[in-house]
């Protein structure tokens, strides 16, 4: 027997009790009136129960929405350039960190002002309709974040290396570092193209100045730091003219819950001279996409026809 969609003897079972063996009773088997009459009282709490249990199935039908974490290295935004402090060579990259999943972003601290550290749970979102989100449920991280005011957390957000390329282009060993750390966590960039993209990311980019407060951004928005931030640029001191692929990865810990994790790379092969890093390849998680220009501190020059990896900076 089915109610509304449901099959009552079927979510009587879910519910701890087993009584569809009663739903299709056979008059013959009862031996007396009272039998009978108990049935019947039997198959109305049955229908009650099952129309309460088909409400609580609709009300829990909407759909989990992941976040789908990725990273954009712009190619016109990547520089080498001197520390104004110790005057090494740095190399110079703005990055994106934004949302390009179905569900919002967000991470909660729940923040100790006697260590000041905080734990992180992240709220998973259900939509019950295009453009609508509702906390479905919480994850807690396996992370500890140091807060460094005024509004930044110490937390394995991003992470981006210079490496050597192997013979298949692929990143080889690791030759250089960024040391970035600390990240606001908060959207201040429309990045869009997602479906159900907002005009507006749902939690205030000021909340970063506060420890306790939600962070994170709605679907396709995200959190960008420019090249000329401090604490971000590789330091490219000892490292010689050659060819290398800058390695930026979003989660690189894997402690956050999204829909998809094999788009969390984006490559950018370069050709780095003393003042030039010239583009060859820029590529998110495989991908090939053939860069045909260079860029320096004072320099944008195009290598015309550049389809084979090979770029001469004039």
């Amino acid at each position: 027997m089915k109610y509304d969609g449901c099959t009552i003897g079927t979510l009587m079972s879910k519910g701890g009790l087993t009584v569809s063996r009663y739903i299709g009773i056979n008059v013959r088997w009862l031996s007396s009136r009272r039998a009978y009459l108990g049935a019947l009282v039997l198959l109305a709490i049955a229908g009650l129960m099952a129309v309460n249990l088909c409400a609580v199935s609709r009300a829990g039908a909407a759909t989990v929405t992941l976040p789908d974490m990725q990273i954009k290295v712009p190619t016109n935004l990547i520089s080498i350039g001197a520390d104004p402090v110790t005057g090494h060579r740095m190399l110079r990259f703005t990055h994106i960190t934004w949302d390009a999943g179905p569900g919002p972003f967000e991470i909660d601290p729940a923040f100790n002002p006697a260590t000041g550290t905080a734990t992180f749970v992240q709220a998973i979102y259900n939509s019950p309709s295009p453009g609508v989100w509702s906390l479905d449920h919480t994850i807690p991280l396996s992370v500890t974040g140091v807060y460094d005011p005024p509004d930044d957390y110490q937390f394995p957000l991003t992470s981006f290396t210079l490496n050597t390329v192997n013979g298949d282009g692929s990143p080889g060993a690791v030759v250089a570092t960024s040391p970035k750390t600390d990240y606001c966590i908060t959207a201040d960039a429309f990045v869009g193209g997602v479906p159900n993209t907002p005009n507006q990311t749902f939690i205030p980019q000021a909340n970063c100045g506060d420890p306790t407060k939600p962070l994170g951004w709605s679907v396709g928005w995200g959190d960008q730091y420019d090249q000329t931030d401090s604490g971000q640029p590789i330091d490219l001191t000892g490292v010689p003219d050659g060819t290398y692929v800058l390695h930026a990865t979003v989660d690189p810990q894997h402690v956050l819950t999204e829909s998809n994790i094999a788009n969390n790379v984006t490559d950018t092969t370069l050709q780095g001279t003393a003042q030039v890093a010239c583009l060859l390849y820029h590529a998110q998680e495989g991908s090939t996409a053939p860069m045909d220009h260079c860029v320096g501190d004072l320099m944008l020059r195009a290598a015309p026809n550049n389809t084979s990896g090979s770029v001469t900076c004039m």
